[in-house]
């Protein structure tokens, strides 16, 4: 398990889209609004990752069974959250 520590607006979000682009793996954030904001964030930045997942779209789980997250993992944003 790797764990970015930072301050706000430190770039760890910028960090975890870009090794979601490089990788392709999903980033778990708390709710649609930040999904939304990590995906827009990614197309600023020039990069394709796949569309954020919320906690409660990961917990329901039925649409992720044998998807790329039980076998990849997932980068979790805002863990505080």
């Amino acid at each position: 398990m790797n764990v970015v520590i930072g301050e706000r607006c430190s770039g760890k979000t910028a960090r975890l889209i870009e090794r979601s682009a490089k990788e392709g793996i999903y980033i778990l954030v708390a709710n649609k609004e930040l999904a939304r904001c990590v995906a827009d964030q990614a197309k600023e930045m020039g990069l394709e990752i796949p569309y954020p997942v919320t906690v409660g779209e990961y917990l329901r789980g039925n649409k992720f069974q044998g998807s790329s997250i039980r076998r990849d993992g997932l980068l979790v944003d805002d863990l505080d959250m």
